[in-house]
C-alpha cells in the first residue's frame, strides 16, 4: 500500500499556525524586554534622585558656622553653604568646603547641579571659594568639582526661622549683624589729658578710630558676614521644592524638609 503524504493545503495550514505561534511568542518576549527596560530605567532614575537628595541632606547635616560668613545663603539662583570636609575625622581634617547648588541651563536642558570647593584652611581661601561658588551658580565656568544631578524645571527654597517658613531673600531672619559700638568722640575726649590743643585732640581721635577700623575683620562683598545677633545663623529648617524635569520616571513636584539636628524640642 502506497504511503500518503501531506497535501499542499495541509502544509499551508501548518505553516500559518507556526507563524501565528511564532508571532505570539515574539510579542511576549518583546513585552518582557520592554517591561525589563522600563523597570531598569525607573530604578536608575529613582537611584539618581535618592543620591541627589541624599547629598543635599548630607550637606545640610554637615553645616558649619565659620563666624566669617553666613553658613548658608540663597539668592534666588544659587544656594551656598559651608560644611565640614566629608573625609574629616577626629585625627585628621582636610579643612572645610564651600558647596553651591544651582539650576543650570545647557545643551541637555535645565539641570540641577552641585559644585564644591577643595579643602579650605584660611580666611582668604574661604572668601575666594565663596565668591567662586556664586559666580559658578550664575553661569560661570569652573574646571572641577561640578556634578550633574537631575533634570530640573524649577526649584524653590524656604528657611524656617522664628516659627514660620520664610523666603530666604526676605529681610526676616536675615538681618545683618549688629556692629560693635564704635568708640565715641566723647569717650575718647574723656581719656585725653587736659591742656591739649584742638589739633592734638583731632589727631588723637583719628588715631583711636584707626585702631578700631584695623581691628574689624575684612570680609569680601561676596561673603556676607555671619549674623551674630541671633542665637544661631543656621536656620531651624530648610524646605526644598523641586519641579522635576523630563527624563525622570517619577516626574512632578518633590518637597524635602530638613530640620537642624541641634534644634531644641518644642521650638
Amino acid at each position: 500500500m502506497r504511503a500518503r503524504g501531506f497535501t499542499l493545503v495541509e502544509m499551508l495550514v501548518a505553516i500559518a499556525v507556526m507563524a501565528v505561534v511564532a508571532l505570539l511568542g515574539w510579542r511576549a518576549i518583546d513585552g518582557m524586554q520592554r517591561g525589563r527596560d522600563i523597570n531598569r530605567d525607573h530604578a536608575a532614575g529613582l537611584q539618581r534622585l535618592q543620591a541627589a537628595t541624599g547629598q543635599w541632606t548630607a550637606d545640610l547635616d554637615a553645616l558649619i558656622d565659620t563666624g566669617e560668613i553666613r553658613p548658608i545663603e540663597f539668592d534666588g539662583q544659587v544656594l551656598r553653604l559651608t560644611r565640614n570636609d566629608p573625609l574629616q575625622s577626629r585625627l585628621d581634617s582636610e579643612g572645610l568646603r564651600v558647596v553651591a547648588w544651582a539650576r543650570r541651563d545647557g545643551a541637555n536642558g535645565s539641570r540641577w547641579m552641585r559644585w564644591q570647593s577643595g579643602p579650605l584652611r584660611s580666611r582668604e581661601a574661604l572668601a575666594r571659594a565663596w565668591q567662586a561658588g556664586g559666580d559658578w551658580g550664575r553661569g560661570g565656568q569652573v574646571s572641577e568639582g561640578v556634578v550633574d544631578l537631575l533634570p530640573l524645571t524649577d526649584w524653590q527654597i524656604y528657611f524656617h526661622r522664628g516659627g514660620s517658613w520664610t523666603n530666604p531673600q526676605s529681610s526676616i531672619g536675615n538681618e545683618p549683624a549688629a556692629s560693635e559700638p564704635a568708640t565715641s568722640a566723647r569717650s575718647i575726649d574723656a581719656e585725653l589729658p587736659a591742656g591739649l590743643s584742638a589739633d592734638q585732640v583731632k589727631a588723637a581721635r583719628a588715631a583711636a578710630e584707626q585702631v578700631v577700623n584695623d581691628a574689624a575683620p575684612m570680609v569680601s562683598d561676596e561673603a556676607p558676614p555671619a549674623a551674630r545677633g541671633s542665637a544661631s545663623p543656621v536656620p531651624d529648617g530648610v524646605r526644598l521644592v523641586l519641579d522635576l524635569g523630563p527624563g525622570l520616571p517619577q516626574g512632578g513636584r518633590l518637597r524635602i524638609d530638613w530640620v537642624r539636628p541641634t534644634l531644641e524640642a518644642g521650638r
